[in-house]
């Protein structure tokens, strides 16, 4: 137990506390109560804790209280607990019914029984020890079902926290970047200008992450890119071949650029560490997930973009309230949408494809005719032969009749007078029709040799899909159904990025190219064909750092607008959260949608069934993006993308040439991806086969095969970005995971025969579902749910929640909103952000000086190290109300708790420099800029202080000390700048003047200098870091929480002794108002107080896992054995007068957060201040030393008392009153002596009024709409003329 806690660790024998009786002293009615008790629980005698619980408590008890005890009980009552009881030692009770026997005693027969009891005490207390040690002899573990929590901690260990980014990366870089390059648009440039001349890349690759320094290559690590302000980049490096007069040329390893590393990808240097070790040599922290980038010293994570589904069949109603089927196509080459809807402008409802490269909606009979569909029969065939399909079909035949398209050329003819032509390109040639269907209309259908009979097969069903979902609503999709949704992970959003940036590079080689190329035809040598002076591309092609600033500025910045591929994004990257450690791990399983956050519609910000074990429903924030950022489970992640598209479909006799899109019974349609493969006469043995080729290796494991019943069809599906989360598989009633043969496997090492999580999924014991394939099954919770239907069980029902919500001890007791509030509140807690701490650089460092591990801790916790990386301390809490201070969640605090050490922490901070110098900081970063003219800002050997003392703490370089306290208005740093930095001068010859531009210190609150750093930034510049460290302990206005959304500020610092205290000394850290409990229903918090107490007593932690934690039985069972009433309630005496308090209090330890909102941070008060040079009224915020706003409520309410003196005081005297000088004649401002409009003096009189409604009239009068003050009597005489 620490040494600041005031619960004691060892065994505690107390006596249980119970209401008095009425006519009863309190001594008399706790010993009863404890005897009674231990009849009535105890009647066999099983549990040897409960006769423990009844010596301690006797032998707890004075002498008088014993007597007292015995006379209470008869002895009838007492020979029936023995013979209950069958204790050897029956002297014990005997003795008792005879002291209960005697009714009045004289003070020595008191005596002799007091010494009788003494020896009772001793020979029953020998008696029990050894019952007790006997009981308590060593027994083998056995191995049980609720043992398949361990596969969750395989898990993280097979994958980790963040490998869905990481994974992402890698893919990126091994196979995408490959393919990027290797696409024909890219692969070769070519010059207009001559013919002959191309370049070709034949590789690319990305090197380790460095950086080149005086023409030296330096191997970087992400933490030196953090303390020296450097992007952790790579070198791009591609392997050409280019034409050069009459011969190629081929370069190797010719840098392109600097790609941004994900830490703990691949190509980081944190990927050749093998060990803890490793790492800490390397300045990182062990625990630190990784999984994102480091852009000029600033730590950026790309968040998870959640997308619509591309290349499937959607159908839903449109903003008109019209039922359409439509389909993102998405491939390597273009991106496009088409849509099957009613016209709302007709009266007859046919059916009409939209698409972008068309102006106008086209009848569907038009389109399947201008694709080759020959008769009318053909496209009713191709749909459906049923009475609804063509009740559909004849209003768009009739209109086909109606415009005389009967053939293909017509239909092509037709289509092509509805080609959109963009403006400005009136003139240009049409494009032609039918290139427009290969290319635009379902372009993800490959159609080899130009036969478009996949994409005829695929509208048809299009069409289909609308008529069947007109007749029955069912079959319309839902769009928030998580099955129709795709992440965009970091991998994605990077390769976009690249290829855009990579077109742009060729494009720009290319321009670089012809204008070289047709200056050196037009030369002389060219006449001669002198191929020595034949332009070489690659070695005049100079700015190759356009890739570079691109790639960083987008993720620096987060917008990701590229024109090409028509995406506009902002917010992509966030800065990397280190409040704490779980804030950053939050950061890393974050997931923004792409709906407006603007907009009040449910919709996409309710909970969806289908979000189940993949996305938390507890984390996500308040606000109005409230259900749009939402985080993913603890074993959710991404299902990776797959190459060997139709590979695994290898029997292709079970499939049938799809002549017709139609289905009869008990033959379904197979998609592979979206795309329609063919149809299947045995759908169920197909979906068995391909499940065992899953479940055995022979295909990728992230494959999901599931039925569409109400479409008769089954899908394949093989694309990134599906959720997909581990399941147990069940068959014949029975767990494939056994127990007693898997649990010692995992307990081993992999060298020592041990099982990985790897090796349960190619053995057929787990296998990945994904969201869709999890409607066909039928999955239990707890292995006692298995029936002959199920066919998956669950690995752990607390991976329903992520891994912030793993903070909270057992949170399915608590009301939902207390555990969303508790999600945003855990980012925020102070605590160790990592292990390498304090040796960066951060924005902000806040830490506690003695972080604990909580109590009641849980399995999330334990799996995510948060045990090493602390975020709270365990309080003793007293649930009660204790003065007036501890209203609306106010807690009272012990001083002497706060004196120990309960709560303390430090703060570091950092701000930028030279523009930033003058604002509040605790963190100076001195840049040594170079001038335009040459000169350079220089640090200044200071002045001898003297009486000084805001130059005390310089040392004699100009710097200031380490472990210098500095004040306010202290100097940092003696810098000084020249006085001129444009005019160019030669240097050595001129003597150049400075000026002062010192850096102060500016914080009303003093700080310690922690360390200064002397470094070099990117573009060779140096960089004094100057890092100050405050330490601060609790104070009125604090802000703390609990793990259960409860917060609240400290209201009030107690003296020890006047806070209550039990009758072994013990007093509560803080003491909290039990009206917080009623209205916020956190009956986990009440769990998490007894679950503790009962582990401090046991010297273990409780668990607090959600579904699954310690059982309150066993919590009750525990405090009792230690001698505490198991409803945590205690006998406790007032501080302040000396009395038992009347009511028992609940007390035990509780797990307290202390939140970075701290009240030193927030405090602001003024008298005078700066103002504002424009309106001359006081300054906003507390950074510039603003004054406080009398708001526009504020002052109705001034308005509504009739303070008509405390307005004009707040709102112009306080604030910018001022007076100047009218006319009374004309209205108009003029000078102090003269109206120049009246051409007088007379009139001249001084007025009070505040400054900004002057500057008003004056700007009003500047566009020639005055306003004139009027005055009496001249407001007649102005009006009359």
């Amino acid at each position: 137990m620490d040494r600041r806690s005031s619960i004691p660790t060892g065994t505690r024998r107390a006596k249980m506390r119970v209401p008095v009786p009425h006519g009863m002293s309190e001594s008399d009615a706790s010993a009863t109560e404890l005897l009674e008790h231990f009849a009535q629980s105890f009647p066999e005698n099983q549990d040897a804790g409960g006769l423990q619980m009844l010596v301690n408590s006797v032998q707890d008890s004075s002498p008088k209280k014993n007597l007292t005890l015995c006379r209470l009980l008869s002895s009838e009552r007492l020979e029936q607990l023995q013979r209950q009881t069958e204790l050897a030692g029956s002297e014990f009770f005997r003795g008792l019914a005879h002291m209960a026997r005697v009714e009045h005693c004289c003070d020595v027969v008191q005596v002799q029984m007091v010494q009788l009891w003494f020896e009772i005490d001793s020979f029953v207390s020998d008696l029990l020890n050894f019952n007790l040690s006997c009981k308590s002899e060593a027994v083998p573990y056995v191995a049980s079902i609720s043992d398949k929590w361990r596969l969750v901690d395989l898990f993280l260990e097979y994958k980790g926290l963040v490998t869905q980014h990481i994974d992402s990366y890698n893919h990126f870089v091994n196979v995408k970047m490959k393919k990027i390059v290797k696409a024909a648009s890219n692969n070769i440039v070519r010059s207009e200008s001559d013919k002959n001349w191309f370049l070709q890349y034949e590789n690319i690759r990305v090197g380790r992450p460095s950086k080149t320094e005086d023409m030296i290559v330096q191997e970087t690590n992400p933490h030196m890119c953090r303390l020296r302000d450097l992007t952790y980049a790579a070198p791009i490096l591609v392997d050409v071949v280019y034409w050069k007069g009459d011969r190629k040329v081929r370069k190797r390893d010719l840098e392109i650029g600097m790609l941004p590393v994900m830490l703990r990808s691949n190509l980081c240097a944190l990927s050749n560490a093998k060990t803890d070790e490793d790492v800490i040599a390397l300045g990182e922290c062990p625990m630190d997930p990784g999984g994102y980038f480091i852009v000029k010293g600033v730590e950026r994570v790309l968040m998870m973009q959640e997308q619509s589904l591309t290349n499937r069949i959607v159908v839903e109603y449109d903003s008109k309230k019209l039922l359409q089927a439509f389909v993102t196509s998405s491939s390597d080459d273009t991106k496009s949408r088409t849509v099957v809807v009613a016209n709302p402008l007709t009266r007859k409802k046919g059916l009409y494809m939209k698409n972008s490269a068309f102006s106008d909606l086209i009848p569907i009979s038009i389109v399947m005719k201008a694709m080759g569909v020959q008769s009318d029969m053909e496209i009713i065939q191709m749909v459906g032969i049923q009475r609804k399909y063509l009740d559909t079909l004849m209003i768009s035949l009739q209109e086909c009749h109606e415009k005389n398209v009967f053939s293909q050329k017509a239909a092509l003819d037709y289509l092509s007078t509805k080609i959109k032509v963009k403006p400005g390109q009136e003139r240009r040639q049409k494009q032609d029709p039918m290139d427009l269907i290969h290319r635009q209309v379902l372009s993800h259908i490959e159609c080899p040799n130009n036969n478009l009979g996949p994409k005829i097969r695929y509208f048809g069903l299009m069409i289909r899909r609308v008529i069947n979902a007109m007749y029955d609503g069912r079959l319309v999709d839902d769009r928030d159904y998580y099955g129709n949704k795709r992440l965009e992970l970091s991998g994605q959003l990077i390769e976009v990025l690249f290829e855009d940036q990579f077109k742009f590079m060729n494009m720009e080689l290319q321009k670089q190219a012809d204008l070289l190329l047709s200056k050196w035809h037009q030369s002389s040598a060219a006449r001669v064909k002198d191929m020595s002076s034949y332009p070489d591309i690659l070695e005049s092609w100079q700015d190759r750092s356009k890739l570079t600033r691109a790639m960083a500025n987008a993720i620096s910045t987060g917008n990701w607008n590229i024109k090409r591929f028509r995406i506009d994004r902002a917010g992509v990257s966030q800065v990397l959260s280190r409040f704490s450690y779980m804030s950053c791990v939050g950061s890393m399983m974050r997931v923004k949608s792409q709906f407006e956050k603007s907009r009040k519609v449910a919709g996409p910000r309710a909970l969806q069934p289908s979000q189940w074990g993949m996305i938390c429903p507890a984390d996500t924030p308040e606000g109005e993006q409230c259900g749009l950022v939402k985080h993913l489970d603890a074993q959710a992640m991404s299902g990776e993308e797959l190459h060997h598209i139709g590979n695994y479909l290898a029997p292709r006799k079970h499939f049938d040439d799809p002549l017709a899109t139609q289905s009869s019974l008990g033959i379904d349609r197979v998609f592979l991806n979206g795309s329609l493969l063919g149809i299947h006469r045995r759908p169920k043995r197909f979906m068995a086969s391909l499940q065992q080729l899953r479940r055995r290796g022979l295909i990728g494991e992230f494959v999901s095969i599931y039925e569409d019943e109400g479409w008769h069809a089954i899908f394949v599906a093989s694309d990134g970005g599906r959720l997909c989360r581990p399941l147990i598989i069940v068959a014949d009633c029975k767990s494939r995971f056994i127990p007693e043969k898997h649990v010692p496997l995992m307990l081993k090492a992999k060298a020592d025969g041990g099982m990985k999580f790897d090796d349960f999924l190619k053995q057929g014991v787990l296998e990945w579902v994904d969201v869709n394939e999890e409607n066909n099954l039928f999955i239990a919770l707890q292995p006692d749910e298995i029936t002959p239907e199920t066919t998956h069980l669950e690995i752990e029902p607390f991976t329903l929640l992520g891994v912030v919500s793993g903070l909270i001890p057992y949170p399915n007791h608590n009301q939902s909103p207390r555990n969303t509030y508790e999600c945003a509140m855990g980012k925020q807690a102070m605590g160790c952000i990592a292990m390498n701490q304090f040796t960066r650089s951060d924005t902000l460092l806040l830490g506690l000086v003695y972080p604990e591990k909580p109590l009641c801790t849980s399995k999330t916790l334990n799996l995510v190290n948060f045990h090493q990386l602390g975020a709270g301390q365990n309080a003793s809490v007293a649930v009660m109300s204790y003065s007036g201070y501890d209203i609306e969640d106010a807690i009272i605090m012990n001083r002497a708790a706060l004196d120990r050490g309960f709560g303390r922490c430090f703060v570091m901070r950092r701000q930028g420099v030279l523009a930033s110098a003058f604002l509040r900081g605790f963190f100076c970063q001195v840049q040594m800029t170079t001038h335009g003219n040459g000169t350079t800002d220089l640090l200044a050997p200071p002045q001898p202080a003297g009486k000084n003392a805001k130059l005390s703490s310089l040392d004699e370089d100009g710097m200031v000390r380490p472990s210098e306290k500095v004040e306010d208005g202290f100097l940092l740093a003696n810098k000084i700048s020249p006085v001129e930095t444009k005019a160019l001068q030669d240097l050595s010859t001129v003597d150049i003047k400075y000026k002062a531009t010192p850096v102060h210190y500016k914080n009303p609150v003093s700080s310690y200098i922690d360390r200064v750093l002397l470094t070099t930034d990117a573009e060779g510049m140096k960089v004094y870091k100057i890092i100050t460290r405050q330490t601060r302990r609790p104070e009125v206005g604090d802000k703390f929480a609990s793990r259960h959304g409860q917060k609240g500020v400290i209201g009030l610092i107690v003296p020890e002794q006047d806070l209550p205290f039990s009758e072994t000394g013990w007093r509560p850290d803080l003491i909290m108002n039990p009206h917080g409990f009623p209205s916020r229903m956190t009956v986990g918090k009440m769990l998490e107080l007894i679950g503790s107490k009962a582990a401090v007593l046991e010297g273990m932690f409780a668990n607090g896992s959600a579904f699954g934690g310690t059982p309150a039985h066993e919590i009750y069972r525990t405090l009792i054995s230690h001698g505490f009433a198991p409803t945590g309630k205690e006998y406790l005496t007032s501080g302040i007068t000396g009395e038992p308090i009347e009511s028992y209090i609940f007390c035990g330890p509780i797990y307290y957060q202390k939140l970075k909102h701290m009240v030193v941070d927030k405090m602001h008060a003024r008298a005078r201040g700066p103002r504002m040079l424009l309106t001359r009224q006081p300054t906003e915020g507390r950074a510039k030393e603003g004054g406080l706003r009398l708001g526009e409520m504020e002052r109705d309410c001034l308005v509504a008392y009739g303070a008509s003196n405390l307005l004009l005081e707040r709102l112009m005297l306080s604030s910018d009153v001022c007076n100047p000088n009218v006319c009374r004649k004309c209205g108009l401002f003029c000078r102090p002596d003269w109206c120049k409009l009246c051409s007088s003096a007379e009139w001249v009189t001084s007025i009070r009024l505040p400054y900004a409604c002057k500057l008003l009239f004056q700007e009003m009068q500047a566009m020639n709409a005055p306003w004139i003050l009027l005055f009496e009597p001249f407001s007649c005489l102005l009006f009359k003329e």
